[in-house]
C-alpha cells in the first residue's frame, strides 16, 4: 500500500499520457478513455492507494513490464518502424533471463525528460526462467522486488518494474501486478551505470543476484540502497550528507562486526571506536583511499579549520560536519562550513557509500565515480579492491 498525494490529468490533446487501467479481462493495460470526454479535467487526492495484484497464485512462463525513468544505456541493435538504435540489454541471472529494451525513439524520450522532468516509460522488460520452465506468480513478485532495488541503486533514484503482466505458455495473460511502486521524478543526478558501458549493469545484477538469497545480506543491501538514494537527492545538502553517513555506519557494523568479526559488539561504541574510525577501517579494508581528494580544496580547508584538533581523513571531517548538524552544542557554538565544503563532503560521502555497497555485494568492475572531475560518457573508474 502506498500513501501520498496523487494527481491525474486528462487533456484531449495528449491522450497518450493518461493513466491506464485494467481492460475487461482484468490483465492487459489500456487507456481509461474509451469514450472521450469533452473537457480537460484534473483529479487530485491525498491518501492511500491499495495494492492491486490481479490473477492470484498460478504458474506462468514469462512476465513483461514497463520501466520508468531508467538511464539510456547502449546495448544490442533494435529496430521499429524504420528507426534503428542500440537499446537491448541481455542481463542473465542465476535462474532468470532478463531483457531490457529501450523504447523508440529513445533520444526523444530523454530529451523530453531532461527538459520537463517528471516521468516516462524509458524501457520495457521481460523475465523468463533460464531453463524455460514455468514459475509461480509469487516467484515473479520476488524477482520484481529484487529488480526494484538493484535498478534503483544503479541509477541513484527510485524506479521499479510497473504494470507487470504474467503470461501462460499459450500467450494468455493471467496475472498482473498493479501496485503503486515508488518512482522518483527524473533528475540529472549521478548514476553508477554508464551510457556506453553496459557491462556495469550486467556485473551489478550478477553480484547482487548472488548475494540476495542470504537474508541478512539482502536486508543490509536494501537498507544501504535506501540511505544511498535518499542521500543522492542532495536537498538539503547537510541532511543528505548525514544520510550517506548513516549508510556508512550501517555497512561498518555489518562488515566489521557481523561478517568479518574484526570488531566486537562491545568495542563497537563511540568511546572505543568513534564513527569515523570504524568507517575508515572498513573503507581501508577495501583499499579505498580515505584521504581528502586533492581536487576538494574547500573540504581540505574545513578539515584543518579547527587548528587545535584538525581532521586527518575524509571520514573524520565528514563525521565532524555531520555531528555539527545532528548534535549541535550550545557551549561551543555552531561551527559554520561554507557551501563548497558541504558540496565536497556530500560528494565524498556518496563516493564512500557507493563503493562500500558495491564491495559488500562483491562487485568487481568499472563504475562511474561521483567525485570524478571528468563526467563524460565512457569515463569510468575501477573499484580499488579489483586492482
Amino acid at each position: 500500500m502506498q500513501y501520498g498525494r496523487y494527481e491525474i490529468k486528462h487533456n484531449l490533446g495528449n491522450v497518450s499520457d493518461v493513466v491506464v487501467r485494467p481492460a475487461q479481462d482484468g490483465i492487459v493495460p489500456q487507456s481509461p478513455f474509451e469514450e472521450m470526454l469533452e473537457e480537460e479535467w484534473v483529479w487530485k487526492a491525498d491518501g492511500r492507494i491499495s495494492d492491486m495484484v490481479i490473477g492470484g497464485e498460478r504458474d506462468i512462463e514469462r512476465v513483461t513490464f514497463s520501466l520508468p525513468n531508467f538511464p539510456d544505456i547502449h546495448g544490442l541493435p533494435l529496430s521499429s518502424g524504420g528507426a534503428h538504435w542500440m537499446g537491448r540489454l541481455l542481463l542473465p541471472m542465476r535462474e532468470w533471463d532478463l531483457v531490457l529494451d529501450s523504447v523508440a525513439p529513445p533520444s526523444r524520450v530523454y530529451k523530453d525528460l531532461r527538459r520537463e522532468g517528471g516521468y516516462a516509460v524509458t524501457h520495457v522488460g521481460e523475465i523468463r526462467k533460464r531453463d524455460g520452465s514455468v514459475f509461480s506468480t509469487s516467484r515473479a513478485e520476488e524477482v520484481i522486488e529484487y529488480l526494484r532495488y538493484v535498478l534503483s541503486f544503479a541509477c541513484g533514484r527510485w524506479t521499479a518494474p510497473v504494470l507487470s503482466v504474467g503470461y501462460q505458455r499459450d500467450g494468455t495473460p493471467v496475472w498482473a501486478d498493479w501496485r503503486a511502486y515508488r518512482v522518483t521524478p527524473w533528475s540529472g543526478g549521478h548514476t553508477l551505470v554508464d551510457p556506453v558501458n553496459a557491462e556495469i549493469l550486467g556485473g551489478l545484477i550478477a553480484c547482487t543476484d548472488s548475494a540476495w538469497p542470504d537474508s541478512y545480506r539482502k536486508d543490509v543491501f536494501q537498507y544501504a540502497v535506501n540511505y544511498y538514494i535518499d542521500g543522492c537527492a542532495g536537498d538539503p545538502i547537510e541532511l543528505a550528507t548525514s544520510t550517506f553517513q548513516a549508510g556508512l555506519e550501517l555497512l561498518s557494523w555489518a562488515v566489521l562486526v557481523e561478517e568479518l568479526q574484526l570488531v566486537s559488539r562491545r568495542d563497537y561504541r563511540p568511546s572505543a571506536n568513534p564513527a569515523h574510525k570504524v568507517i575508515g577501517r572498513m573503507l581501508s579494508h577495501w583499499n579505498v583511499d580515505i584521504n581528502v581528494p586533492s581536487h576538494m580544496p574547500s573540504l581540505a580547508e574545513a578539515a584543518v579549520s579547527d587548528t587545535a584538533n584538525p581532521c586527518k581523513s575524509g571520514p573524520e571531517i565528514i563525521t565532524r560536519m555531520r555531528n555539527g548538524v545532528i548534535h549541535p552544542k550550545r557551549r561551543i557554538g555552531a561551527r559554520r562550513y561554507d557551501v563548497e565544503a558541504w558540496i565536497d563532503a556530500w560528494q565524498l560521502s556518496q563516493y564512500y557509500l557507493l563503493l562500500a555497497t558495491l564491495a559488500y555485494v562483491g562487485y568487481e568492475g568499472p563504475f562511474r565515480s561521483p567525485i570524478a572531475e571528468n563526467k563524460y560518457a565512457g569515463v569510468v573508474d575501477t573499484v580499488p579492491w579489483g586492482l
